[in-house]
């Protein structure tokens, strides 16, 4: 039996964005029939197929800002005795004068 490749099919088993969403709420049954998907992100409103993609989707596996500063560590700013940024030199005068006193003091 040979493999058959259909382009932009309609995938089999696939698993609904919404179980990840945060916004999501899922009611399955015992049959794969038996399903019904809300999204509460705006009024609740009913989806009866399987999301792909979705512009709110919110990963509700990902921590809020609060509960990340709340995870942060503090770092205060420690005194150092480095020099920050560049050592500027004076510039060397390449008058003719230094050139010859250079060439000539051997």
């Amino acid at each position: 039996m040979s493999n058959l490749y259909v382009k932009n099919g309609t995938p089999i088993g696939s698993v609904s964005l919404c179980t990840k969403c945060s916004y999501g709420h899922i009611v399955e049954g015992y049959r794969e029939s038996e399903g019904i998907q809300f999204c509460t992100y705006d009024r609740g409103m009913t989806i009866p197929f399987r999301v792909k993609s979705c512009s709110n989707h919110y990963d509700k596996n990902k921590p809020t800002w609060e509960q990340m500063e709340k995870l942060a560590i503090p770092v205060e700013k420690g005194k150092t005795f480095k020099t920050v940024g560049f050592l500027l030199q004076p510039a060397t005068s390449n008058k003719a004068g230094d050139e010859e006193e250079a060439c000539c003091e051997e």
